[in-house]
Order: C-alpha cells, then sequence, then structure tokens
C-alpha cells in the first residue's frame, strides 16, 4: 500500500481473531463498522521514527572444553536443589517410579534439573571410563533418571498435573463465571462497543500494509497494550 509506505506509521501488535469467528455471534460482529476519524492526523502523530542501522561485532570466542557431562554452573544448581530436596538420586528415582513422597513443589523442584539428552550420552559414555569415579551428587542423580528405564519427566509432568487439577478445576470454573458476567454486562453498554469500534478502525489504519492489519476483531487481552502506543 503506497499509503503505508510513504508515512510508515507504527504497528499495533495486537492478536486479530479470525475473520469467520468474529462474525459469528461474538461481541464484534455487533461493533459499527463505519467509523470516522482525522487519518492524516493519525499518520502525523505516529510515523515511524527512522532509524539508522548500526554494525555489531559478534564474538568468536569458542566455548572451553569440558572435562564432565555437566558444566560448572550447571552441576552447582542441581547440587543446590538436591541440597534442598535432602534426598540422594537414588531415592528420588525410586519416590518418582513408586508416585509417592514428592510435595507438588518437589516435584516442580525436580522438573528443573532433569538431564537433558546430550548430559544423559555424556554421562553414559564417562559411566564407561574412569571419570565416574569422580561423579558428585549431581552427575549421579543424572545418570540415575537417565538409566532408570521409563521417561522421568513426562512421569512428574502427570504427576504434577494430577495434584494441581482440583485447584485449577476450582479456578477455571470461577473464571468461567467471571467472563460469562463480563461479557453479558459489556454486549448491553452501547459506549464501550463504540471505544472498541473507534480502537478497532484506528489500529487498522495503523496496520495497513503488515498481516496485524484488516482484522475484525482482536482479543481483549491486547487492550493494555494501548499504553504502549505514544504519539511523536
Amino acid at each position: 500500500n503506497s499509503e503505508r509506505g510513504v508515512h510508515r506509521l507504527k504497528t499495533f501488535f495486537w492478536k486479530k481473531i479470525p475473520a469467520v469467528r468474529a462474525r459469528s455471534g461474538t461481541l464484534w460482529s455487533q461493533i459499527p463498522k463505519n467509523i470516522d476519524f482525522d487519518r492524516d492526523k493519525l499518520q502525523k502523530l505516529f510515523a515511524k521514527a527512522e532509524t539508522k542501522k548500526t554494525n555489531t561485532k559478534t564474538s568468536s570466542n569458542t566455548p572451553s572444553q569440558r572435562s564432565t557431562a555437566l558444566s560448572a554452573a550447571r552441576a552447582q544448581n542441581i547440587g543446590i536443589v538436591l541440597t534442598y530436596l535432602k534426598r540422594s538420586g537414588e531415592t528420588l528415582v525410586a519416590s518418582i517410579k513408586s508416585g509417592t513422597g514428592l510435595e507438588l513443589n518437589e516435584i516442580e523442584a525436580v522438573l528443573s534439573i532433569l538431564p537433558t539428552a546430550e548430559e544423559s550420552v555424556a554421562l553414559s559414555r564417562e559411566r564407561q571410563s574412569a571419570v565416574h569415579s569422580s561423579w558428585g551428587a549431581p552427575e549421579k542423580f543424572c545418570y540415575f533418571v537417565s538409566t532408570c528405564g521409563y521417561n522421568t519427566q513426562e512421569v512428574l509432568l502427570n504427576w504434577k498435573i494430577m495434584l494441581q487439577f482440583p485447584e485449577k478445576f476450582t479456578e477455571a470454573v470461577t473464571q468461567s463465571k467471571l467472563l460469562q458476567e463480563a461479557y453479558t454486562s459489556l454486549t448491553v453498554i452501547p459506549s464501550f462497543q463504540k471505544v472498541l469500534a473507534v480502537i478497532l478502525a484506528v489500529g487498522n489504519c495503523l496496520n495497513i500494509g503488515t498481516h496485524h492489519g484488516e482484522a475484525q476483531g482482536f482479543f481483549m487481552e491486547n487492550l493494555p497494550k494501548l499504553k504502549d502506543m505514544k504519539s511523536k
């Protein structure tokens, strides 16, 4: 669009509602479409400032060689969590296998220190050499997890969901009721519909020529972003 190319307006990064969905019985199907506003003034207020490109140098440093499967920082983090849990690697793996003995916060802690695929491979190689004799608690924990014979992460995530379900279900029901009440209220307030119509029209004008343009509606979670749209 030539108008977009000349003025280079700031983009309003909203999340569009699919056109078919917006037109099928939602609040947006009731929003007036013919909104009149001063487009020339909008273009002057929200013209995008020209920026100069700068050359940035990237570091060519190569990572130092490691003598163990875990980096020093990674081993330290795992060690801190194991100290917090006050359990050995073997004991933790046994608890995970039986699905008992861990609270929700402990499950989350274990999830944060599970070994990656690369770490598991490296540990498996070291186990075949004399290096494993120098392993500390972090390396031993990661090795026990990677060789326990089942998907530890999947087991922990399912366990976590099971523990969280009652609270999450109650929360979802409460939020659903609040959303229904809010929607019912908003659909009978003409002034709010007019505000949304203006935002939609102005946003589409700003977003001409981008994939954010030609929106039939947008999600309410985008409203707080309006404060970031500042004029010159």
